[in-house]
C-alpha cells in the first residue's frame, strides 16, 4: 500500500483523521482506513500526478511539499507476468506511462525502469488484465 507523495511516516501520528487531503486530490484516489493511520492510495481510481495538491491541504504537517527541483518517488511498478497480457499485443501500460518508465521486451515482457518510475500508478489503472498485472510497490518497505 502507498502513502500519498511527501508522507512523513514519522508524523503519521499528527494525522487528526481530517479528510483535506482526500478532498482536493484531483484524482479522487487518496483513501483512509480505520486501521490504519494516515491517508493511502487506491491506483484503482486513477492515477497520482503528483500535483502535491493534498500536501498544500493538510493541516497537521503529515504531508509535506518538495523541496525545488527534488523528485518525489511513491513507489515503484513491478510487473506480475504471469497476468500480463503483452504476449496478446497488449501495451496499455507503456503508453499509459506519464514518465516513460515502461519498454516493451522483445513483444514477451515489460521492463519497468527503476531510473524513471515515480511509482504514480498510471501504470495501474490502466492495465485491462484482471486481476491486475501491475502493482505498485512502496520504496522501502513502507506502508
Amino acid at each position: 500500500m502507498c502513502r500519498p507523495p511527501r508522507f512523513r511516516e514519522t508524523a503519521s501520528g499528527f494525522c487528526g483523521g481530517c479528510t483535506a487531503c482526500r478532498d482536493v486530490c484531483p484524482s479522487a484516489i487518496i483513501v483512509r482506513d480505520s486501521g490504519l493511520q494516515g491517508p493511502y492510495l487506491d491506483f484503482s481510481q486513477g492515477r497520482c500526478t503528483l500535483c502535491y495538491l493534498c500536501a498544500g491541504a493538510c493541516p497537521k504537517g503529515v504531508l509535506t511539499m518538495p523541496n525545488e527541483g527534488e523528485r518525489t518517488l511513491i513507489g515503484r511498478a513491478r510487473l506480475i507476468r504471469d497476468r500480463c497480457l503483452v504476449r496478446e499485443g497488449c501495451s496499455i501500460c507503456i503508453e499509459r506511462c506519464p514518465e516513460g518508465a515502461l519498454t516493451l521486451i522483445f513483444g514477451r515482457t515489460i521492463r519497468v525502469s527503476k531510473r524513471r518510475c515515480t511509482g504514480c500508478g498510471g501504470c495501474r489503472h490502466a492495465c485491462p488484465a484482471k486481476p491486475k498485472a501491475m502493482s505498485i510497490e512502496p520504496l522501502n518497505g513502507r506502508p
